[in-house]
């Protein structure tokens, strides 16, 4: 939200529905820390979707034969030409390594 917020996003904020499709799987989890994650998750989108003044776009587009979100994740960013932002640190290095854009929020919090 905070780096929405910044400005610094240009263009559509672009999110998959398999992401979403995720975070309601996690905010369903019988452990109460996925649980906490994957709602603040959530909650996070419903914000900067009502808040901010960004277009948010929700893509049906799926790779059945792709099992892993972080994989279809990478595959709709290299067809799209987008740029993926996240805090999980094995999607930023597969990320770059694959060639796709990439902005880790704990880097930026770092730098």
């Amino acid at each position: 939200f905070d780096i929405c917020q910044t400005g610094f996003v240009e263009g559509p904020l672009i999110i998959p529905n398999f992401v979403l499709e995720e975070l309601r799987h996690i905010a369903d989890s019988s452990d109460s820390l996925k649980r906490n994650r994957g709602r603040r998750g959530l909650d996070i989108l419903n914000k900067i979707q009502k808040e901010l003044n960004i277009p948010v776009e929700i893509i049906e587009k799926d790779f059945p034969d792709i099992g892993e979100v972080d994989s279809k994740l990478l595959k709709l960013s290299q067809i799209l030409g987008g740029k993926v932002i996240t805090n999980d640190y094995n999607l930023n290095k597969i990320a770059e390594f694959q060639g796709v854009a990439v902005l880790n929020i704990n880097e930026l919090a770092n730098a």
